[in-house]
């Protein structure tokens, strides 16, 4: 975690060694991926 502008950044790593073990796991990674994809798209000069 890092401060940017006043604004908190995460740095997300994520990787499988040898596939993924539990599919919750996959599950879990591309909710995430695609609420930031959404969060990103929404960012505007002037979005409250």
């Amino acid at each position: 975690m890092t401060n940017f502008h006043r604004f908190k950044l995460g740095f997300d790593r994520t990787f499988w060694i040898g596939g993924v073990a539990d599919k919750s796991q996959e599950f879990v990674y591309r909710v995430a991926v695609e609420s930031q994809a959404t969060a990103l798209a929404e960012l505007k000069p002037g979005a409250a």
